[in-house]
């Protein structure tokens, strides 16, 4: 049986899929990227406020006072990789997927999704990264990640995009 549906990608779902993504597939090299960050602003940040009495006098020096600065932003650099959401949101406003609408065709072979003078047709063997979150289903493959929001799909659809993907409910 074969599986066909039209939809478009709102800003909330292109988010959720890739917090999703981002979640599962590679949060960690994410988080080793942060800390990596955070703890060098925070070394920054110590060895300006201690390296120098002038900081413990109120006399500043630039030098000092530009490597703290630098320290900070290192530190806030973590926290938007550790918190991607807004990142994420900026994206999708730089991209055309608001613009766009895209016609799926899904059944036992692979996916078939298509655009205006775009078309993508993957087998399943070739999905490397597949999976389900509250309002979006995703799949990697081949430098792509495909998203279906559930919003366009009925509860029988669902059902079967879940069993030809072999997805767990």
């Amino acid at each position: 049986m074969s599986l066909q549906f039209q939809y478009e990608i709102p800003v909330e779902e292109y988010v959720d899929a890739q917090l999703l993504y981002y979640k599962l597939n590679r949060r960690r090299r994410y988080i080793e990227r942060a800390a990596g960050w955070g703890l060098a602003g925070v070394f920054c940040v110590v060895t300006a406020v201690y390296s120098a009495p002038a900081f413990r006098e109120g006399a500043f020096s630039l030098p000092l006072l530009l490597l703290a600065g630098i320290g900070i932003w290192w530190m806030l650099a973590a926290l938007r990789i550790l918190f991607p959401a807004r990142r994420f949101r900026r994206a999708y406003s730089s991209s055309d997927f608001g613009k766009r609408s895209y016609k799926a065709e899904i059944d036992e072979i692979g996916l078939a999704v298509a655009r205006e003078l775009c078309e993508w047709r993957i087998q399943w063997p070739a999905v490397q990264f597949k999976a389900e979150g509250e309002r979006v289903f995703i799949f990697h493959a081949a430098n792509a990640i495909l998203i279906f929001g559930k919003k366009f799909l009925s509860g029988e659809q669902q059902e079967e995009l879940r069993r030809l993907s072999g997805l767990k409910p």
